[in-house]
């Protein structure tokens, strides 16, 4: 063979070997990129789960479900589920934020004690759920507070479904 053909074969297999290298980076970039979106997929499936959870219950208590004591405290500890769920593992809810979630006025502020006792009575013996009740001359508000590391909250209290589906 001659060294002209030697030489052309070598310049064609350099080239090859570029062309590789070049096609195996930008397959790695290619794979990389798709990890990106299959996490923000993912990202976004939780956000869309997390929306349509808070659409059911606004459309329950927009339907007027939330009439009976225990269907509010049910609507409360859901609410409170779902945020603590979403963030680190608290969420309580003063007279003023219960009311706001349950789309009442404030002359029922008086139903939101009753309803915070009822929502500590579902949950029954469990330690993550509480009401701590304040005295009208205290500076803190009464709170229903859920701390999920203190215990679990029950799929079901009183016959009512309190975490949803997806849980």
């Amino acid at each position: 063979m001659s060294d002209d053909r030697l030489q052309e074969l070598e310049n064609k297999l350099e080239a090859v070997v570029k062309k590789n290298d070049y096609l195996e980076r930008q397959t790695e970039w290619l794979e990389e990129q798709l990890d990106e979106r299959e996490s923000e997929i993912v990202t976004l499936r939780q956000r869309v789960d997390a929306l349509e959870e808070s659409t059911e219950l606004l459309e329950q208590i927009e339907s007027n479900s939330a009439g009976k004591p225990t269907e509010r405290a049910a609507l409360l500890l859901q609410t409170l589920y779902q945020r603590a769920e979403r963030g680190d593992g608290t969420a309580s809810f003063d007279v003023e934020a219960a009311l706001d979630v349950l789309r009442l006025d404030r002359d029922k502020r008086t139903l939101m004690y009753h309803t915070f006792e009822r929502a500590e009575e579902m949950v029954g013996e469990t330690d993550a759920v509480r009401y701590r009740k304040e005295g009208r001359t205290s500076e803190k508000n009464s709170r229903l507070i859920l701390d999920l590391g203190r215990g679990e909250l029950p799929q079901k209290a009183a016959g009512v479904e309190l975490k949803t589906q997806s849980d």
